[in-house]
């Protein structure tokens, strides 16, 4: 403004100091004057001619006008602009032509032309190139403006000015352009108040333009690069600007300036590290301060954000903060390219929309000042995948609400992973990257295709999600349940018996309770579990006779198959679809043929080592150094082998097979929990069910000893002078000596039928029949004694008595009598006419017994 002031005075000074001398030297003027060189009181000229013909021609290439004192301080740029235009009508009154090169004026050029109602004037900061028209009346005065260039603003006018001198009002309609801008304008001047509209202004950029606009007014950094920076279109169009300047008071009324636009082809471009926004078109209003952006058809990322908008704030209000306020909306998914927007900006929200239908509603205002992000919104949507901290999780419907930049709450229905599905509310707080969840679980149930391994329904529930670190933890609070999600997920329980009532693998493992129970898993198809301090119930007995009911295992699960193992190695347990194979090692098994609560729907082999069998319904151990099981549904087979010795054990629902070869008597006093036999080998076979069967054993080279029934036939024997004799080297306080054997039994209930004995010895046979009561332990047997006529000379001379019998192979026998119970044998011989056949038909029995099994 301080050169136009000096331009304006320049020219002030010209047009005064011309016309005085002009009329001082009037007559003179007529014949022209002509001046190569003068000066006077700073005044210059160089090459001046002044005449007059009937107005005033002056000419010159130089003219120097010394600098004035102002005495007006209050006179401004704006009161000399207003003279000028008063003193532009001296031109047709006094002058025909005026030529000058230049005129100096401080440190200021001008050059002023005028000819033929033509008048040009160049200076450093604007040229006009008028033609000053005929009056239209007495008061007004027309100006064809060919061009008036603003050459600081880059401003070019050309139009018609009305000019009222007599009342100073003063109007212009025209064209305007500036920079890349190309419209029209219509503005006026009264009392010293312009008030303009221009209109229909074109572009193709504003860059030029916006920077010559802050050099002038002094924008916002932010505000001049996101009115063109951030926001760049292919093709601008100013519908209409209008607005007042108050000359005087060089106010510029910039919040009352109001504007309506258009643009098409715009871009978005928030940092080189984003994807643009692309934008169809946009409608642009400027009211108070504020620069609207209603976007039409706006992309990104190939994302449709239709209903999308953004205004820039306080663009002129230097007192207030600037800023913008970018919305978008739309039915895009709220994803990692939506949330790289408020990423950019430092705001993270732990949310990436993956699939599903969509609502976006989000607000982002940037305060230009502060550069402090301020951001809200709603995103809606329905059967989706949201990945929350990085860990996806489903929902039927979901409304995640935006509360500011620190906060969020979601509200959703069938909200899960593949392990549980839930109806949530939960409260983010993004600075300690912590949520709150309240909510009802519907379900919970880790599993495999055919497995459950745990599983909880219908309940109310409490969490947390810690997303502090790279994982993310789910902590249900009163479950004590806690799941980290990672590259490896992990599940960890502290109270396991809250799953046990539902889980089917629990069960299936006979589970009751454990203090820890940890789940890894990377696919959630495949599981590594560890279990500590389980307590089960398993039919096994520590080698301690304690019952063996508490172990840590490691578990592995996938499709089909389910590896146990435990801690002590007492149990690996191997399970597919449909068999499960029992490693037993150091743990014995209590058998109960009579369980009806076993079920089993598929098959289970059990290989023991140095694991004995408890039979519980007889109360017997067999000990062996190792044997297989195999259970399916109502049958079970049992098998032990070592060397030449087997035992082979079978039941198909209510029939049993048992059978035992070459089974030495060691093994047989275990299994009966006694000392009966030493040494000898064993053979065994029944057949039937648990209540009714029969079975013959077979026996070679061994001492029967250590029964009550033999220490009392022994008494019986020694107690009997007549008797003695059949006391043969084979009874022996070792026991009865016996070369082989033979016993054929039966079993009804409660009732054993021996239905016939047979012990082969080296000097005397037993030979035998009757029955045991379980129950009462009753005994009713009778027995047979044989001397055989090789195991003494004296046969002949023992006399006889009427308990014993002279047999036709000449062997000395007598029927013995065991009665009483288990626990108190009783022995008595047979009277003779009860006893004669007795030998006979016991023989005959055997002989002719029909049921031989291992014949």
């Amino acid at each position: 403004m301080k050169n136009v002031s000096k331009i304006i005075k320049a020219i002030e000074i010209f047009f005064i100091f011309f016309i005085i001398i002009s009329l001082s030297v009037i007559a003179t003027l007529n014949l022209g004057i002509k001046i190569d060189d003068f000066e006077l009181y700073n005044l210059k000229f160089e090459k001046l001619y002044i005449k007059l013909d009937k107005k005033l021609i002056v000419r010159a290439e130089n003219i120097g006008i010394p600098k004035f004192k102002d005495n007006n301080n209050s006179k401004n740029s704006s009161d000399y602009l207003l003279n000028l235009s008063q003193n532009a009508s001296l031109l047709n009154t006094f002058f025909q032509e005026i030529t000058i090169q230049n005129i100096k004026y401080d440190d200021i050029s001008i050059k002023i032309t005028y000819q033929n109602d033509i008048f040009f004037i160049d200076t450093p900061i604007f040229l006009a190139d008028l033609q000053i028209s005929e009056k239209l009346d007495n008061k007004t005065e027309t100006i064809k403006v060919k061009n008036i260039f603003f050459k600081d603003f880059d401003i070019k006018l050309n139009g018609i000015i009305s000019a009222n001198l007599k009342d100073k009002k003063y109007a212009f309609v025209g064209n305007i352009s500036s920079y890349e801008l190309n419209g029209k304008i219509e503005f006026a001047l009264v009392n010293k108040l312009i008030k303009y509209k221009i209109y229909d202004l074109n572009a193709n950029s504003l860059k030029d333009f916006i920077n010559a606009l802050d050099n002038t007014i002094r924008l916002n950094s932010e505000v001049k690069k996101w009115i063109y920076g951030y926001v760049i279109a292919k093709k601008y169009n100013l519908k209409e600007i209008t607005g007042k300047i108050d000359l005087v008071k060089k106010d510029f009324f910039l919040n009352g300036l109001k504007a309506t636009a258009s643009a098409k082809n715009l871009t978005v471009k928030l940092d080189k590290t984003l994807d643009p926004i692309n934008i169809k078109s946009a409608d642009i209003v400027l009211e108070k301060s504020n620069l609207y952006f209603n976007l039409n058809n706006p992309t990104y990322s190939n994302r449709s954000l239709n209903g999308s908008n953004l205004y820039i704030y306080n663009i002129f209000k230097h007192h207030n903060s600037s800023g913008v306020i970018l919305n978008l909306k739309g039915n895009s998914i709220y994803d990692k390219s939506i949330g790289d927007i408020l990423r950019f900006y430092k705001i993270n929200i732990p949310i990436e929309q993956k699939t599903g239908d969509s609502n976006l509603n989000l607000n982002l205002d940037i305060n230009f000042d502060t550069l402090e992000v301020k951001t809200n919104g709603k995103i809606t949507t329905e059967n989706t995948i949201i990945n929350i901290a990085n860990t996806p999780f489903y929902a039927k419907k979901a409304i995640i609400n935006i509360l500011d930049s620190n906060h969020l709450n979601i509200s959703a229905k069938d909200f899960g992973t593949e392990l549980f599905k839930s109806d949530i509310n939960a409260s983010f707080d993004l600075t300690k990257k912590i949520a709150d969840i309240n909510g009802f679980l519907k379900n919970f149930n880790i599993e495999t295709k055919n497995q459950s391994i745990l599983n909880l329904k219908n309940m109310d529930f409490n969490a947390t999600l810690d997303f502090s670190e790279e994982y993310t933890i789910l902590s249900f609070k009163e479950l004590e349940l806690f799941m980290k999600f990672d590259k490896n997920n992990n599940i960890t329980s502290y109270k396991p018996i809250n799953f046990i009532p539902s889980s089917q693998l629990l069960k299936t493992l006979k589970i009751k309770n454990a203090s820890f129970l940890n789940i890894n898993t990377i696919d959630f198809k495949n599981f590594y579990i560890t279990a500590n301090n389980v307590l089960f119930d398993y039919p096994l007995i520590k080698k301690d006779g304690s019952k063996y009911e508490n172990d840590t295992f490691n578990i592995s699960i996938s499709d089909n198959n389910i590896t146990v193992k435990s801690e002590s190695k007492n149990l690996i347990f191997v399970s597919d679809k449909y068999n499960t194979d029992v490693e037993l090692n150091d743990v014995d098994v209590l058998l109960e043929f009579n369980d009806q609560n076993v079920e089993n729907t598929e098959k289970i082999r059990i290989n023991g080592k140095n694991s004995n069998l408890i039979f519980a319904d007889i109360n017997r151990t067999l000990r062996l150094p190792k044997y297989k099981v195999l259970l399916a549904e109502d049958s079970l087979s049992f098998n032990s082998t070592n060397n030449d010795n087997r035992i082979v054990f079978s039941k198909n629902k209510d029939e049993i097979f048992f059978e035992a070869l070459n089974i030495k008597g060691e093994y047989v006093n275990q299994f009966l929990n006694s000392k009966s036999f030493d040494g000898g080998s064993f053979k065994l076979k029944v057949i039937g069910n648990t209540d009714v069967f029969k079975g013959e054993m077979r026996f070679y080279d061994t001492y029967f000893k250590d029964y009550k029934i033999y220490q009392s036939l022994l008494s019986f024997l020694n107690s009997i002078p007549a008797l003695l004799t059949f006391k043969t080297p084979d009874f022996n306080n070792k026991g009865f000596s016996a070369k082989s054997g033979k016993v054929i039994f039966e079993r009804n209930k409660d009732i054993i039928n021996f239905i016939a004995i047979n012990i082969e010895g080296s000097s005397a046979n037993i030979l035998g029949k009757g029955s045991i009561n379980l129950k009462t332990k009753d005994i009713n047997i009778d027995l047979e004694i044989e001397i055989l006529k090789d195991a003494s000379k004296t046969i002949d001379k023992i006399p006889l008595l009427n308990q014993i019998i002279l047999g036709k192979d000449k062997t000395l026998s007598t029927l013995i009598k065991v009665r009483g119970t288990l626990d108190n044998p009783e022995y008595s011989t047979q009277i003779i006419q009860d006893t004669i056949m007795a030998p006979f038909k016991i023989i005959r029995n055997i002989l002719q017994v029909p049921f031989l099994i291992f014949d």
